[in-house]
């Protein structure tokens, strides 16, 4: 009876285990995640994408930002010349924000650093649904996005990445910069071209950067 019941014991915890594993393994997305990567696919479809060495860039067409992703990393890029004409002091914002500064652009990551047991896929979009779940997703009424922080992650708001659910002649993918550290180091908000200078959500002041896609063309 007791060989029973330690045998029947034994079939439960390998049963449980197997189930964890699998669980922790799971390839399967929640729908949230599945239907921004449908609508991330419907933008690959409409707009080049480079790809260096498995590095994936979307970028703005006028080339003044980029979203940046491959299997151990995500960036948001933004070419700092308009800011710099518009007064920008590299090294005023640099201790102010913990920014960095990569050639001449001006970059933001992820929060989360835990992307480096990802493989590498072989299409822009294979490689996105890869990554999704190190993205911490977040849903509105017409987009999804990603917020990135500063080096240090002193703001996780401090740059963010949205594209629509349906690409229109009005938004199709967007770039969003907190205002505060960019003025703070001396940029004169109407002087920064290419970018608009609006009242975000939560009253506070950002520069925008929209592109729709009647701009792909």
């Amino acid at each position: 009876m007791n060989n029973i019941i330690i045998k029947n014991f034994s079939v439960f915890l390998a049963v449980i285990t197997l189930a964890v594993g699998l669980t922790a393994c799971s390839p399967f997305l929640t729908q949230k995640e599945q239907e921004s990567v449908n609508a991330f696919g419907v933008i690959l479809n409409t707009f080049p994408v480079e790809n260096e060495d498995g590095l994936y860039q979307l970028t703005a067409p006028d080339g003044g930002a980029k979203f940046m992703y491959s299997n151990d990393c995500a960036w948001l890029a933004v070419d700092a010349a308009p800011f710099i004409a518009a007064g920008l002091n590299a090294e005023m914002l640099d201790n102010i924000s913990e920014t960095v500064f990569y050639e001449k652009d001006y970059r933001f990551r992820l929060p989360a650093w835990d992307m480096m047991n990802l493989n590498t896929k072989d299409t822009a979009l294979e490689q996105f649904k890869a990554d999704i779940r190190h993205f911490s997703i977040v849903e509105t009424d017409y987009t999804y996005k990603i917020n990135f922080a500063d080096d240090n992650n002193t703001r996780i708001d401090s740059a963010v990445f949205e594209w629509a659910k349906v690409p229109s002649e009005i938004r199709a993918f967007i770039f969003t910069l907190n205002a505060e550290p960019l003025i703070a180091a001396g940029v004169d908000p109407e002087k920064v071209e290419g970018w608009n200078y609006i009242e975000n959500s939560e009253g506070g002041m950002s520069f925008q950067k929209v592109v729709n896609s009647v701009k792909a063309s």
